[in-house]
Formats: structure tokens, sequence, C-alpha cells
């Protein structure tokens, strides 16, 4: 199921989006939050994609503690959720969802272009959380796997860059 609230985002990405021939994806024009909570609760995910809007436009109850709390309790024991953060310098956005996310979440790590991590460039991370924790092994094997260039920051790392 793909949710999105704005029709126009939804069509080009289910136009855009390079999916498999036998997909079958369900559009749905609706708040995300909502539908996770109503028309999908109970229900169990392998994994959640969430792309919010960048920095203060994002739509605040996609933001905070307790929606990471639902994303994580939509969540197979296995799954991944992975969020598309959009962030300007110094990257507080990113620092506040990498904290909802830990309050919620087991594992929790970051990735981009090293120039990101930087916090001088405005840009965009992914947020990878897991119910589970995800082995230094694998995290370093995600790294290896590029794109090219690419960095992964979890454990003390982002701890580091998380810090105000």
């Amino acid at each position: 199921m793909a949710v999105d609230i704005e029709r126009e985002l939804l069509d080009f990405v289910l136009t855009q989006l390079p999916l498999p021939a036998n997909c079958k994806l369900t559009p749905l024009v609706a708040d995300a939050r909502s539908v996770l909570a109503e028309e999908l609760a109970g229900e169990k995910f392998d994994v959640i994609v969430l792309d919010i809007f960048s920095g203060p436009e994002a739509p605040e109850h996609l933001t905070v503690p307790e929606y990471y709390t639902e994303l994580r309790e939509s969540l197979a024991s296995d799954g991944l959720l992975f969020v598309n953060v959009g962030d300007d310098p110094p990257l507080r956005f990113t620092k506040s969802q990498v904290a909802a996310a830990r309050s919620a979440f087991n594992f929790v790590m970051l990735s981009s272009t090293p120039e990101m991590f930087t916090q001088r460039y405005p840009g965009n991370l992914i947020l990878t959380a897991s119910r589970q924790e995800i082995s230094e092994d694998l995290v370093q094997r995600c790294q290896d796997a590029g794109p090219y260039p690419a960095e992964v920051r979890s454990g003390l790392d982002l701890d580091r860059f998380s810090k105000p």
C-alpha cells in the first residue's frame, strides 16, 4: 500500500517507481498516521517507508516519538523502518528524528553522503530503524554495498553525530 495526502505526489511516485511487473501496490490518498492507526490497525509489515517533508515543513504528527512507537508496533518483529529525512544545516530536524526513533526502536542508524555528516549542507539522510539489534558486521556490509560515497552511522558514531 502507498499512502500520501497529496494525490499528485502519489501519482508521480507510482508512475516513476520501478516496481516489479507482478507488484500490486494499492494507492490511497489520506493521512499516513490515520491510515496506520485505523484502516491498517493490527496489520504487520516487513518494511515501512516514510518520506516526510523537510524540517519545519514536516507535519508535526508524523515526527513525534508517539508516531515512531505506532510505526514500531506495525512492523513484524524483524521488520525495518526507512525514513527519508530532508534537512538544512545544522540538521536539528534530523537529530530530533533520531531521538524520536531511538525512543521506540532498539536499533537506529543513519546513512547518507559524507558531506551530510559535516552538518554544513542541505540534503537528505536515510534513517533506518529496527525492533531488533542489527550487528556491526551487517551495518558495515550495508556501507560497503554503496552507493558511493556513503557513510553509515550507528551506535556511538550516531551518538556523537546526534549531540547538540
